[in-house]
């Protein structure tokens, strides 16, 4: 999977149902839940579905993973400018800042890593991804309350499908 790729099988993308469906997808264990704070614009990107939903499954199951168990993970989406932006934030242990430079590298596995199932390879191949669409998978913060990873996506799709998404969309005022 080469970053310098356009996405093989780009078609016109719902992120808000993108996210919804990353969630409710599959079981990722035991007492695992999360929290969605849904964003209230409907934002669409000319994108490869799976290849998204494989990004954004990768941090949302790192997030379930690596958190105290006890808390939900907590997903925000929102628009700023003209991206959507995923934040996905859990309650686990802050990643040490020396871990900060190698999160990304293939096959990278961190000191609090050692009692998870992994190869390394998430958050690569999820910033691969999110590289073939013109987008970022950032660290936002890590800290004792919380670590939260962000899946930043360029707005845009052809105004002909806009039109027809927002013709199909249920109007909450209408008669």
């Amino acid at each position: 999977m080469e970053t310098d790729q356009e996405p093989s099988a780009a078609e016109p993308v719902d992120l808000n149902a993108l996210v919804r469906k990353v969630l409710a997808v599959g079981s990722y264990g035991p007492g695992s839940h999360y929290e969605l704070r849904e964003c209230k614009v409907h934002a669409w990107i000319q994108g490869d579905p799976a290849a998204l939903e494989i990004a954004l499954s990768n941090i949302y199951q790192n997030a379930i993973k690596y958190s105290d168990g006890a808390s939900a993970v907590t997903v925000s989406c929102s628009v700023r400018e003209q991206f959507f932006l995923v934040d996905v934030c859990n309650a686990g242990h802050p990643i040490p800042a020396e871990e900060h430079p190698f999160l990304f590298n293939r096959y990278f596995r961190g000191k609090h890593s050692s009692r998870v199932r992994g190869t390394g390879l998430g958050l690569h191949i999820s910033q691969t991804i999110a590289q073939q669409h013109r987008a970022d998978v950032p660290l936002i913060s890590t800290t004792e309350q919380g670590t939260i990873f962000r899946l930043a996506l360029p707005i845009g799709i052809p105004a002909t499908v806009q039109s027809e998404a927002v013709n199909r969309a249920p109007r909450p005022f209408s008669a």
